[in-house]
């Protein structure tokens, strides 16, 4: 297994310590402030915060750490989770909107997931350039973590689908069996991979698609319904949205696996 070329050795660390200060500052002030945020759990402590970011800071230099060894596909995967962690701080809006959140809050939040997702950005490009020099082993480690992603997928499925959406079925048994069905594709061949994707892509993309509609036209209605003009209605629905946004971020995930995975692979 070759190790990072010079340009990855720079870029890495760099988004790994752009992302560990921004956890570091929204860990400090969640911890500091953790009455102030609202609708947080009973059972979270000043010590658990604390403790949540040393545990994922500790995977993230783990990361970086083989992955600049000889174990480059297990740090990427290590580094990768450390960067979802990050953007997962947008889960405080599944428990309250931002509107309900001081600006401070707000700012080291977003900060925070913003690094995370350019950590995940520069570990997408790391895994292109490792498709290219081993495809094989490279396709394989996706199909792994696709696989091992289905069972919170399916989960992440169940709570993002509100009765009123058009097509359950596809949101409840469609969606996850299409994560599996790429997994395993992604195990097989190149050939079966790639004709797997395409479908994958296509049902995601649309369950995605179906159920973010659904969910913001239920909104609005229900906001036209008490009264609100069309517009307030409008504003209204895209607050309520944001407690979903981090679940519809984790349906992303997999569709974004599948586009890659076919931009990566269109010549071979």
């Amino acid at each position: 297994m070759t190790t990072l070329p010079g340009e990855a050795r720079r870029a890495l660390p760099l988004a790994l310590l752009a992302h560990a200060a921004a956890t570091l500052l929204h860990h400090v002030h969640n911890a500091e402030f953790l009455a102030d945020y609202p609708n947080m759990p009973a059972w979270l402590s000043r010590a658990g915060v604390y403790a949540a970011w040393a545990v994922m800071t500790a995977i993230g230099a783990a990361g970086w750490w083989l992955a600049r060894g000889t174990r480059r596909l297990a740090g990427l995967a290590l580094v990768a989770l450390y960067g979802a962690y990050g953007v997962y701080s947008l889960g405080h809006y599944t428990l309250a909107p931002p509107s309900a959140h001081g600006a401070a809050m707000n700012a080291t939040i977003a900060l925070e997931a913003a690094t995370g997702l350019a950590l995940l950005a520069v570990v997408a490009k790391l895994w292109l350039e490792q498709l290219n020099a081993s495809p094989r082993v490279a396709r394989g480690a996706l199909g792994v973590v696709l696989l091992l992603y289905v069972v919170p997928f399916g989960w992440i499925s169940l709570v993002t689908t509100p009765a009123y959406v058009a097509f359950p079925f596809l949101s409840v048994f469609v969606a996850p069996m299409a994560v599996a069905a790429l997994g395993l594709a992604l195990l097989l061949s190149a050939r079966t991979a790639r004709t797997v994707a395409w479908l994958a892509a296509a049902v995601l993309g649309l369950w995605l698609a179906e159920n973010v509609v659904s969910v913001f036209w239920r909104l609005v209605s229900w906001e036209r319904w008490q009264g609100a003009q069309f517009g307030a209605a409008l504003a209204g629905a895209m607050e309520q949205c944001a407690s979903r946004s981090p679940y519809w971020l984790a349906v992303f995930f997999p569709l974004a696996a599948a586009a890659v995975y076919l931009y990566a692979s269109r010549r071979r």
